[in-house]
């Protein structure tokens, strides 16, 4: 419940008009995945939003 309170206020802070509940429904379709490239052994770490939830970001 407190982490909820801090949550709410962070969006009033931000100015960010949507609900604790739509943020977290939001936060569960982000998915980061690292990707080691072969070659070089980089590791490259994208962060990807689904497309219906980009207009809201």
């Amino acid at each position: 419940m407190e982490k909820n309170n801090k949550l709410e206020r962070m969006l009033k802070v931000s100015e960010i008009k949507m609900s604790v509940d739509k943020v977290l429904a939001l936060a569960k379709t982000i998915i980061t995945i690292q990707i080691k490239l072969p070659l070089n052994k980089k590791v490259y770490t994208p962060t990807m939003l689904m497309a219906r939830h980009l207009k809201i970001a």
